[in-house]
């Protein structure tokens, strides 16, 4: 009786489904033609460790004369690293805000997350969630299986990356959002965002 039931559910929902293009989405955004090229950083990655300042802002492509905005996104350290609202207080009001990158001598990386020149938050990600390549350290941020969309019943899996570049006392970061599921076992849903920040270092 509950597969009936689902069946009918799946047939009225499968028209909004197909209507509303949710079975796949992209957008990915090209690295800025006008920031500057990332070569030469090491074999280890150590240029990547520092003090950066976040500027925990939105960041529109366009606003117009009558106050409206669009194409914004969340200039934000704290959710390219991976730290919740709560930990850093993301929607008070603060004098300043940076993070540091330390290597530690097990491999590991430590993101510490500074108000006012206080550490509030910190996250360690141990070697085996690290890969020093040519694009750069890059850190898989978070991992899920199972349930990983809000609407309908799902399963499948999530995976947040950042690969991180350090040149001339700037991070330059790639963050990657990659989801794929089946809901109710049978429509795909595949979402894949990745997103470009430059943060300066204190002294700029």
């Amino acid at each position: 009786m509950k597969s009936i039931r689902y069946a009918g559910l799946l047939l009225v929902s499968f028209p909004a489904f197909a209507s509303a293009g949710v079975f796949s989405t992209e957008r990915l955004q090209l690295y800025p033609a006008d920031w500057p090229t990332l070569t030469g950083m090491s074999a280890t990655c150590a240029e990547v460790q520092g003090t950066y300042i976040d500027p925990n802002e939105m960041r529109w492509d366009r606003e117009e004369a009558n106050g409206s905005k669009h194409g914004g996104k969340l200039w934000a350290a704290w959710a390219v690293f991976g730290f919740s609202p709560g930990q850093v207080a993301a929607g008070h009001n603060v004098k300043s805000r940076a993070f540091s990158i330390a290597q530690q001598p097990d491999q590991s990386l430590v993101v510490d997350y500074l108000i006012e020149s206080k550490v509030v938050a910190s996250k360690m990600f141990p070697k085996d969630k690290l890969f020093c390549g040519p694009s750069g350290l890059t850190i898989t941020i978070a991992e899920k299986t199972g349930e990983v969309l809000d609407k309908f019943p799902n399963s499948g899996s999530s995976v947040h990356r950042s690969t991180i570049y350090g040149l001339n006392g700037e991070l330059f970061v790639k963050s990657s959002y990659d989801t794929r599921a089946r809901i109710f076992a049978v429509f795909p849903q595949n979402h894949i965002n990745t997103f470009w920040f430059r943060f300066a270092g204190p002294q700029k």
